[in-house]
């Protein structure tokens, strides 16, 4: 029985410091003198010239107040020719829309409280999908407990053998 127990607390240890060693890793973030100034080195005057066109579109739709999207896209208006209508989907939710990508447990449970928050934001707060996040929140923060308390046993039971 110790013989498995120091195995587990070994393979444990040695996840934990490949872990850290991941997080550690810098990944070679440093950046030259020609990357940052291509980043930084960019004309104010093509920002505001692409924001024109969404100009145009607000002032007609100010000055028609009962025009929608669709309406313009039954007309082919060349107002909305680049527009992109799904760029804010995720955050556009419907009555009984789930939240992006994952099952609201999933965000919950591998995500904690950014999860929740992911909920809670892409389906207005509705109690069906809310629930199973925090039943995920919840499953993540008792494992978390149980394997911080599993730690602190063995370290302990370690110690007290030396």
């Amino acid at each position: 029985m110790k013989k498995a127990i120091q195995s587990i607390f070994s393979i444990a240890l040695a996840l934990l410091m490949f872990s850290s060693q991941a997080i550690a890793y810098t990944n070679g973030a440093i950046n030259s003198e020609a990357e940052i100034e291509s980043v930084v080195d960019f004309d104010e005057a093509e920002i505001y010239s692409s924001f024109n066109e969404i100009n145009d579109l607000v002032a007609f739709v100010n000055e028609n107040e009962n025009v929608t999207y669709d309406d313009l896209k039954v007309e082919n208006n060349s107002l909305i020719e680049n527009l992109n209508s799904s760029a804010a989907l995720a955050m556009n939710a419907q009555e009984g829309d789930e939240p992006p990508v994952l099952s609201p447990f999933l965000w919950g449970c591998l995500f904690s409280w950014v999860g929740l928050i992911v909920v809670y934001l892409t389906t207005d707060s509705n109690k069906a999908f809310t629930g199973p996040a925090w039943k995920g929140c919840l499953l993540n923060g008792g494992c978390i407990a149980l394997i911080n308390i599993a730690y602190i046993v063995m370290s302990s039971a370690s110690y007290a053998t030396y």
